[in-house]
């Protein structure tokens, strides 16, 4: 008798067709019956989507129909079973069905545990319980993601999750659910801490922001580092252990100074680095000087004269308590500076030169009232000059201030070359120029450049001269390969060995690793491993509807 739950039964799934058997000598020529095609990959989806989605409505649906009548309820769960029959008959052992299944049971259970966490997240917050709220969402995500809530409140809202989302597909599974669900919080966890770790021997130790710019900077210079300054994977560090970190330092040294070498001769435009072409640099930057010494007289201004006095100020401080240190020398050239309303444009040119001379040299004497005096003149030096920019500014001498702008930077730069070079070699050393950079010293453009390099990475701009030769191998390798060719039976191949450790350095100083040095870097410093809110959920209602499935 058709009943209201008559549209809701599926119709039985087609079986394999029977086959009379046929008889006799003349069985062989017998037609048989066709056999029924297996059901494609497509078709066994299809129906286990449907089967796995039923699995979670056909209990709800048979007591509904109790409610009604018993005899409605059997009719009903009757059908319920023939169901599962017909599809056990037709797609038995089909892994694609029994996917799909899980899929069909897990989209119908979804919103089951958003539901439950939901209401109790609510609840919660019109009670203001924060527990109880952090609960809710728990629940909502199968234990897996809470905000600040603790591993025992989230293992709590696994189980829950997992109980209600099992108990839906089969009843009898809600209590392994609810231990699966309890128990995942905790196994996620302990995986994430797991890869993190792993991720962390591969990774190796985190490089600091400001390494990784100077490295992605002097790679755009031309420079190379050694791998594991920028990016100390797991795979860096055997590479280079196999080359040497040592060695591997030395040759990164030496192509880099071919490279500090250019950024010199371009911060200053020169062809190379010799006395004669320093001079001539030098030369050319003074013909701006010359024309400004046929200029109009400086005029001192209100800023020249605070210049001044900020030049004296700590000497004028200890003498105010030690008048018996007073150094005569400083205050008298300040003095006699703030008291002149101009000055002669040659002579004050003639005046910065030899202040900067007798600075210089001053600074670098024992006494300290000598050293003091030194520090005054290249201040006073460096107002006169500020002096000089604000006249030719202030008059609109433009392409006269425009070649002294120049040339002062320029000079200023093959001072800092000066102090760099080896005059023997023709090699700067950027760790002089790092040093400079470090105390102060304005250094800009390509020179800055070496010296922020160097600063970064000071083991990869070592100067040939300090580092000696560069030998390919070791008496080391040489030993360790004799040693494994005697043990072989004096076997050749033994000694291709010794190729490994130039082909390491190689290998870690070329163009393809320096390239993906900072890149790796960046990725490596990303945030860690952490748990999608929405992966993990469906992660877990799978874990949960599996057991359910098997059990069908």
């Amino acid at each position: 008798m058709a009943g209201p739950w008559e549209n809701y039964a599926a119709a039985p799934a087609a079986g394999p067709a029977a086959t009379p058997a046929a008889d006799g000598p003349w069985s062989r020529y017998a037609v048989q019956a066709p056999a029924t095609p297996q059901p494609s990959t497509m078709d066994a989806i299809g129906a286990g989507l449907v089967r796995g989605v039923r699995d979670v409505i056909d209990k709800p649906a048979q007591m509904l129909a109790n409610a009604f009548s018993t005899s409605e309820g059997q009719r009903v769960q009757a059908l319920n079973e023939q169901g599962a029959a017909d599809f056990k008959a037709g797609y038995d052992g089909s892994t694609a069905a029994d996917v799909a299944r899980i899929g069909g049971q897990v989209a119908a259970t979804l919103p089951a545990a958003g539901i439950i966490g939901g209401g109790v997240g609510a609840a919660g917050a019109l009670a203001a319980a924060p527990r109880v709220a952090q609960l809710g969402a728990a629940i909502s995500s199968g234990g897996l993601t809470a905000q600040g809530a603790s591993l025992a409140t989230r293992a709590a809202g696994g189980a829950i999750a997992g109980g209600a989302t099992a108990g839906l597909v089969d009843g009898e599974a809600a209590g392994s659910g609810a231990l699966i669900g309890a128990a995942l919080p905790g196994a996620v966890r302990g995986l994430g801490l797991a890869a993190n770790r792993l991720g962390s021997v591969v990774r190796g130790p985190e490089v600091a922001t400001g390494i990784r710019e100077a490295a992605q900077a002097g790679q755009a210079a031309g420079y190379v580092v050694p791998p594991t300054q920028v990016n100390p994977s797991l795979v860096n560090r055997v590479m280079e252990g196999a080359a040497g970190k040592l060695s591997t330092a030395q040759n990164a040294s030496a192509r880099n100074q071919e490279v500090t070498n250019r950024l010199a001769r371009e911060a200053i435009g020169a062809a190379d680095l010799t006395p004669e072409s320093l001079a001539a640099v030098r030369s050319t930057a003074n013909a701006a000087y010359d024309a400004l010494g046929r200029s109009a007289p400086f005029v001192a201004d209100d800023a020249f004269r605070s210049a001044l006095q900020k030049a004296t100020g700590n000497a004028r401080a200890m003498t105010k308590d030690f008048p018996e240190l007073r150094n005569s020398e400083v205050e008298a050239l300040v003095d006699g500076l703030s008291s002149r309303g101009e000055f002669g444009a040659q002579s004050t040119i003639e005046a910065i030169k030899q202040m900067r001379f007798n600075g210089s040299a001053n600074r670098a004497s024992l006494d300290p009232a000598k050293k003091a005096l030194g520090s005054v003149q290249m201040k006073v030096a460096g107002a006169l000059e500020d002096l000089i920019d604000r006249n030719l500014e202030r008059t609109g001498q433009q392409e006269l201030l425009t070649g002294y702008r120049a040339a002062r930077q320029t000079l200023a730069k093959v001072y800092d070359i000066e102090k760099a070079l080896n005059p023997t070699t023709g090699n700067v050393d950027a760790a002089k120029l790092a040093a400079a950079l470090k105390k102060g010293k304005p250094l800009s453009g390509t020179l800055r450049e070496a010296a922020e390099f160097a600063q970064a990475f000071p083991k990869a701009v070592q100067t040939p001269e300090r580092m000696g030769s560069l030998p390919g191998t070791s008496p080391l390798d040489w030993a360790a390969v004799g040693g494994i060719a005697a043990a072989s039976g004096g076997n050749p191949l033994s000694f291709a060995g010794l190729a490994a450790r130039p082909l390491a350095r190689a290998a870690a100083l070329s163009a393809p690793v320096q390239r993906g040095l900072v890149r790796a870097a960046e990725e490596a410093a990303q945030p860690r491993l952490g748990v999608n809110p929405g992966a993990a959920a469906l992660l877990g209602r799978t874990a949960y509807a599996a057991p359910a499935s098997r059990d069908q």
